[in-house]
């Protein structure tokens, strides 16, 4: 049963939680890069033909340089602060489902240990108690030490402990499957 659960990190909840938080800090990223300045450099060459020249014409060529400034980046720190909240709430928000994941794991673990003990006494006394009624009851009733009414009491206490042993061999399946859906919640 160790093995049945995958670790909050890979849980499904939680990636889907880490994908939106690195799509914030790429946005974050992006509007960062936006308050840099740009630099620009270029060089061009031309030549001019006309339809009566033939070879090249007579070439032409000039150079550009600059830098872009923002000058308004009012905008982008706002929407920036603005991602970085948002960002700090997927945090917490992750941080919450981690707890409550754990949480709802650690009952569940304790549930189907309870469930499991109770397996175990069926199977170790309960049962064999159930079968060493029903070999007695069954030999007494033939004997003559107990009437019809009482082998049919003895039967159905017999028959009460099987049906407990099922309910609580269904009780721990349930358990197992819920710890194993936790996965997939």
């Amino acid at each position: 049963p160790e093995s049945w659960l995958l670790s909050s990190e890979t849980h499904l909840q939680i990636l889907r939680i880490d994908q939106q938080i690195k799509k914030q800090l790429a946005q974050q990223a992006l509007l960062k890069t936006a308050r840099l300045p740009e630099w620009q450099a270029g060089y061009f060459v031309q030549s001019f033909r006309t339809p009566t020249m033939s070879g090249t014409g007579p070439l032409s060529s000039y150079g550009t340089a600059g830098i872009a400034m923002p000058l308004l980046g009012n905008s982008n720190k706002k929407r920036y602060d603005a991602l970085q909240f948002e960002n700090q709430q997927w945090q917490w928000q992750k941080e919450d489902a981690i707890r409550k994941l754990t949480l709802k794991e650690k009952q569940l673990r304790q549930a189907l240990q309870t469930q499991q003990k109770t397996l175990t006494y069926y199977e170790t006394t309960g049962l064999d108690n159930a079968r060493g009624i029903y070999y007695l009851g069954g030999l007494q009733f033939k004997n003559g030490s107990i009437n019809y009414l009482e082998w049919i009491m003895l039967m159905n206490q017999a028959i009460s402990m099987e049906s407990d042993y099922i309910d609580a061999l269904h009780q721990y399946n349930l358990q197992a499957i819920q710890l194993r859906y936790l996965n997939y919640e």
